[in-house]
């Protein structure tokens, strides 16, 4: 081979590594090709970028409910000691998560690491363990938990009387009036049929006790509407495309592509494969996940079951499906024919999207691997971290040993990098609106 030949040869090499276009190596079979095709977003040009959820919300696309629930988002008066929003644990900044281990409520961290919420709206169930089974309830729950905002729905809804009327009118019509505090005391939440005595038996239950049914109904009607305006607010916040959705882009269309380099295919091609990265299993579709729920045995403690108890808590929500004060028909397929009481539900978690994952670290339902590497080195070796003593019911476990070669795996990790996808929403949603005003007499605490 002559020298001008190796050099020929070299330089095209190089330019390869450089550049990042497909690589000679990487021969795309028409299956792979298509698996890569649905990992990717759709063209813009579509009717909507991803197929949504919103069962019972009839106004997920009312632009005055975003807009009301984007107020309500960033709106610290919705906590106990008016400390705490939802973007306190869902940044904006941090892709809709907070970079730390366990989410920080009004009182302490809680048990669970705050997952983003872009894309979330096309979720089936909401929570770690899908004890909600619509987004909008999931945006009730964080605000009675005591640990998370630590209010309560007369409260909450005394603010909508006093800083929201117009707006709340606007979308859903007549606010009644909560200025009779005998009627409507400033405090008061129904009791679970799970809380401790001493909760049932505390002022703020004995407040909601005495009052009518009727206008405990008004009460749960207006409540619910405020997380159909934060839930309308959350559907805006989607992913838009990035590195690999170009290199897919291109990939079909059998063009050279600079958007990833010959490590991150060579990540890519294991990522879809199914005997070998495996990921797609669960991580598929154009949100990287199916929604569903795996036991990956990561927990802190037998009681910390996950999804079979989850689901018992989605079933006896108030404001599920099946209770919904949507005006229109649901069938509810989802909630009543979920799968319930079997083992494989133990210690299964909800499977992450994986959009933005390497801005969104730490990582796992308890956040207690700090690095992707630390996560895919878990993976690889397929063994749970939390193994009990003989005498434990033994539990179900869904990961196999990966057994892939530490080349593999950075290349697997060097792919993961790629899926960075900017919030596909005009920017000024992304930042707190101006505060609203009070246009009546001062609230009493």
């Amino acid at each position: 081979m002559s020298t001008q030949i190796r050099l020929t040869i070299t330089f095209l090499l190089f330019t390869y590594g450089l550049t990042g276009c497909f690589d000679p190596s990487f021969n795309w079979s028409q299956q792979e090709i298509s698996l890569i095709k649905s990992l990717a977003l759709p063209e813009p040009s579509s009717i909507h970028p991803l197929s949504l959820s919103h069962d019972g919300n009839e106004v997920w696309d009312n632009p005055k409910a975003a807009k009301l629930g984007h107020r309500l988002f960033f709106d610290k008066r919705l906590s106990h000691d008016e400390t705490t929003s939802c973007a306190s644990c869902h940044q904006p900044e941090k892709q809709f998560s907070d970079n730390t281990r366990l989410s920080k409520g009004i009182l302490s961290s809680l048990s669970k690491h705050t997952p983003s919420i872009i894309g979330i709206a096309n979720s089936k169930w909401f929570f770690w363990d899908g004890r909600s089974d619509s987004l909008w309830p999931q945006a009730l729950k964080p605000l009675e938990n005591p640990n998370e905002h630590g209010t309560n729905r007369l409260n909450v809804v005394h603010i909508i009387d006093q800083y929201y009327r117009n707006d709340y009118e606007a979308i859903f019509g007549p606010l009644p009036r909560f200025d009779n505090h005998q009627r409507f005391p400033l405090n008061a939440l129904p009791a679970a049929e799970t809380d401790t005595l001493t909760i049932k038996t505390s002022q703020i239950v004995i407040n909601w006790n005495k009052m009518t049914t009727k206008d405990r109904d008004t009460v749960n009607q207006v409540f619910s509407n405020i997380g159909k305006s934060i839930a309308a607010y959350e559907s805006l916040i989607m992913p838009g495309p990035g590195r690999f959705d170009r290199f897919a882009k291109s990939l079909q269309k059998n063009r050279a592509s600079t958007d990833l380099s010959p490590e991150e295919q060579a990540g890519l091609k294991l990522f879809i494969d199914d005997q070998k990265g495996r990921c797609i299993r669960c991580h598929n579709g154009p949100l990287l996940t199916n929604h569903d729920f795996h036991a990956t045995g990561i927990f802190i403690d037998n009681a910390d079951d996950g999804r079979i108890s989850g689901i018992e808590k989605a079933l006896s929500d108030p404001f599920n499906c099946l209770n919904t004060k949507s005006k229109s028909l649901i069938p509810c397929d989802e909630l009543l024919f979920a799968k319930r009481k079997t083992q494989e539900l133990k210690h299964a978690f909800k499977v992450p999207t994986l959009r933005n994952i390497s801005l969104t670290a730490p990582y796992m339902h308890d956040g207690n691997f700090s690095s992707l590497g630390a996560v895919l080195q878990y993976y690889n070796k397929g063994i749970p971290r939390f193994l009990f003593n003989q005498s434990t019911r033994p539990f179900h476990f869904d990961l196999e040993p990966l057994h892939l070669l530490p080349h593999e795996l950075k290349q697997l990790e060097a792919f993961l990098n790629t899926l960075i996808s900017p919030v596909n929403i005009d920017r000024h949603w992304l930042t707190p609106p101006l505060k609203k005003t009070s246009t009546r007499t001062t609230r009493k605490k």
